[in-house]
């Protein structure tokens, strides 16, 4: 299997409760003028699910069960946030970080040894097409989707990993609804995190 990952997937697969609470929060606050406990409440066990979903799927990239990959634009937006990149990216993402994890933990778990060496996990960068890019962004256009800097359109950045998805015929992971569709419609294979049974099914992940 090969997995193509954008911003919005990889924030759900490494951000803390702390994030998801308060962007469970801001959903609700975007769409209701009073804002409701239940609400809240329901949006956050969509973002969790969301989350533990992304995670799951993380544990395929092994390159033997799956191979997982990101355009360089999304690895770049990626290593600039850093609450995400210090609590978990750039250990999927560069062998330095798999060598922090073991050097902190070995502090309290002598166990921790051979870490960096064992744990497999890895997410590759890779450019896309710039001929096919363009090629995407007019079908894109010509199907209703913007392309752009705008809040109600997708970033550059993260119609890049559809574009790679589509050159590398990959599945994408995303959690933004709006790409999910554009994928739907451009013939793209995707697993949408909060909810995957509405598109392409989460394969079978043994749980243990």
């Amino acid at each position: 299997m090969k997995f193509v990952w954008d911003t919005s997937s990889l924030s759900h697969a490494f951000e803390s409760f702390f994030h998801a609470s308060a962007s469970a929060y801001v959903n609700v606050a975007k769409k209701f003028k009073i804002v409701d406990w239940d609400l809240v409440k329901r949006s956050l066990r969509i973002r969790l699910e969301s989350e533990s979903n992304a995670r799951r799927l993380l544990t395929l990239c092994d390159n033997v069960e799956g191979v997982c990959l990101v355009p360089r634009e999304v690895f770049h937006e990626v290593k600039r946030d850093k609450w995400i990149w210090e609590n978990g990216a750039k250990i999927v993402f560069t062998d330095q970080g798999k060598v922090e994890v073991e050097k902190w933990y070995s502090k309290w778990w002598s166990e921790i040894a051979g870490f960096s060496k064992n744990f497999k996990l890895k997410i590759h960068v890779k450019d896309v097409d710039l001929k096919l890019y363009q090629q995407l962004y007019m079908k894109a256009r010509s199907l209703g989707f913007c392309v752009g800097t705008s809040p109600t359109c997708i970033s550059e950045t993260d119609f890049k990993a559809v574009v790679l998805a589509y050159q590398e015929n990959a599945t994408l992971v995303t959690a933004d609804r709006k790409i999910a569709e554009l994928c739907r419609k451009l013939g793209v294979n995707v697993i949408y995190t909060p909810k995957p049974e509405e598109y392409v099914k989460l394969p079978q992940i043994p749980t243990r």
